[in-house]
């Protein structure tokens, strides 16, 4: 498996993790003032544009979810250390 596979396999499930604690999110009893709605709808949001950028095949928009000192470790144990070696070693 290549990086840029096991990046969007990475991908995918950060999402999917996203989602399912944006759900959760909604789980607070309705009696309850929504304190959290801008922050619920951010995580959201940006479970959105990943999935976009997943679905165009995008790396680089994939990679723009990482910090910009983000870590991404490949199976093969391969490390890529920032945003942008992360962007490189997807691109190409």
């Amino acid at each position: 498996m290549n990086a840029r596979s096991l990046l969007m396999t990475a991908g995918v499930l950060v999402f999917a993790g996203v989602l399912s604690f944006g759900r959760n999110l909604h789980a607070q009893p309705p009696s309850q003032p929504d304190e959290r709605a801008a922050d619920r709808k951010a995580i959201l949001d940006s479970g959105r544009e990943f999935e976009g950028a997943f679905e165009k095949k995008d790396a680089k928009a994939v990679a723009a979810f990482w910090t910009e000192n983000g870590e991404y470790e490949a199976d093969s144990g391969e490390q890529f250390r920032g945003r942008s070696a992360i962007d490189r070693r997807e691109g190409g």
